[in-house]
């Protein structure tokens, strides 16, 4: 009867191995269940971090072109609010034109040569943007001519073009914003 007593003893330090084990497994199993729903809040949080951006238009509508020109040259960056992640979804689009302008260089003939889509805020504004075409594309007109071979290259210059365009036809609709200004061509000569 002696036998079953040492049995016993070499049970018990197998289980307690085997608990550890378990416990180390579901440790590891709450450690990562904690990092992938820290990465999920962190990626959500910042969807709504850049949702003052999109008020951004509206905003910009209310101030005078010559106002927004001095802002945007103080504003160092060349990246576009863009859109972004999985959830971005695309607004109604509607084609302002194609483009061939003069640019305002005196000692040499330069070309620009564009082409406009702009997204707006809902499809009432797009049908606004149908309406007021020919308005858009002289406000379009206007500001191009005005620009200089050098306006239109180097860092943030199409960033700076486009961002004033929006701020121009902001200005001009009614029933919504412009969110974003599309070049599908941009050529200069």
């Amino acid at each position: 009867m002696a036998n079953p007593a040492p049995e016993a003893t070499e049970e018990a330090p197998k289980s307690k191995k085997k608990l550890l084990v378990i416990g180390i497994l579901a440790l590891n199993v709450v450690v990562l269940g904690a990092l992938a729903a820290f990465v999920l809040l962190g990626s959500s949080s910042e969807a709504s971090a850049e949702a003052p951006a999109e008020t951004k238009p509206a905003e910009a509508a209310k101030k005078a072109p010559e106002e927004a020109e001095a802002e945007e040259a103080d504003d160092n960056t060349a990246t576009p609010d863009l859109p972004k992640g999985p959830n971005s979804a695309l607004g109604p689009t509607e084609a302002v034109g194609k483009f061939t302008i003069n640019l305002a260089d005196r000692a040499t003939t330069r070309y620009l040569r564009v082409v406009i889509n702009v997204e707006v805020s809902a499809q009432a504004t797009a049908d606004e943007v149908k309406m007021r075409n020919p308005q858009l594309r002289h406000i379009t007109i206007a500001y191009l001519s005005s620009l200089k071979l050098g306006d239109t290259q180097g860092p943030g210059a199409l960033d700076k073009i486009r961002r004033a365009l929006e701020q121009r036809f902001n200005h001009v609709l009614t029933t919504g914003t412009v969110r974003q200004v599309y070049f599908t061509d941009f050529v200069t000569q």
